[in-house]
């Protein structure tokens, strides 16, 4: 199993990638399984399986680009990418609500996967809603709700601790769609926490939190576990001076950012044998927590970059 928690026979639930004991964080490296070309399609900065594993979906980074879908012959194996599967979702398209503007980032679905939601770093967020789950396929483009997510809650993120303007890297709900967390790469960087009085809609947002990383280079992206109680934070930076690395947090309540605290952190790799050159863009895990994944979109080894890395 790879980060998330193992049930234990007594029932007790312990950390996979950090067994703390007498308050120190061990770090238990997952294993590396295989490697793909991320499609048809080149620096991907955002990834997601489907629950079932049979289509994986990247962003890419670049403004007038698209989302793309892809089958999987072999569940949850990124070796069986379908090339010829390909569905791209133009979220660039629709008016104000678009991210023409600004440079896609990432993207995330709801919880039941009818709707997709894609990002930019300047703050426009482009929303579709799906009629058959997690296919691109069949999308419908949600009205506008006219939030910049760089600049309407800057006065409250700043207050919170940010100290500068708000650049957007990495997107997430929590299980329910109560809270929203995006990820700010400008001045301290940090997540933000939203509180959304609507599951899942971010047009019913409210300013939550503001927790700062202890991020090295630039958060690439977010995710949590199962019950919200381990906060992964993905740095990275082409040309950056410092390690990629995978940050951990313990919250002592789910998805609450103000209840974090620092774990511990592992140097990011990307074969076998534990090169650690490339630039991580974007991760996610498995429904059940037994598969990790990531895309690069730069390597300083060969056949690194514009990959998606498959980890037990």
């Amino acid at each position: 199993m790879v980060f998330f928690l193992i049930k234990l026979a007594v029932g007790l639930l312990v950390s996979s990638f950090f067994i703390l004991m007498q308050a120190q964080a061990e770090t238990v490296k997952p294993t590396f399984v295989r490697s793909a070309a991320s499609g048809a399609m080149a620096v991907p900065v955002g990834v997601t399986l489907s629950p079932d594993g049979t289509k994986i979906h990247f962003a890419k980074y670049g403004s007038g680009t698209n989302l793309y879908q892809y089958d999987l012959s072999i569940p949850f194996n990124v070796s069986s990418i379908d090339t010829s599967s390909e569905v791209t979702l133009n979220v660039n398209d629709g008016g104000d609500d678009n991210v023409a503007g600004g440079d896609l980032e990432d993207l995330t679905f709801n919880g039941d996967g009818t709707k997709v939601y894609a990002i930019a770093w300047d703050g426009t967020m482009n929303v579709h809603s799906l009629s058959t789950p997690y296919d691109l396929s069949n999308a419908t483009q949600d009205a506008d709700d006219g939030i910049n997510w760089s600049t309407t809650y800057e006065d409250e993120t700043q207050a919170g601790g940010s100290d500068d303007a708000v650049r957007i890297h990495g997107m997430r709900f929590n299980n329910d769609g109560t809270k929203m967390f995006l990820v700010d790469v400008n001045g301290t960087q940090g997540v933000i926490e939203y509180n959304l009085s609507t599951p899942y809609l971010p047009g019913s947002a409210s300013f939550g939190n503001f927790f700062a990383t202890e991020s090295s280079e630039e958060i690439q992206d977010i995710d949590f576990d199962d019950d919200g109680t381990r906060m992964y934070v993905l740095d990275g930076k082409t040309g950056g001076i410092n390690d990629n690395r995978i940050y951990v947090y313990k919250l002592s309540t789910g998805f609450d950012t103000s209840t974090a605290t620092f774990a511990g952190s592992m140097l990011n790799f990307f074969n076998a044998a534990g090169d650690a050159g490339g630039t991580p863009g974007g991760m996610h895990f498995s429904k059940d927590g037994m598969k990790f994944y990531q895309v690069t979109i730069f390597n300083n080894y060969a056949n690194i970059g514009n990959k998606v890395y498959e980890y037990d």
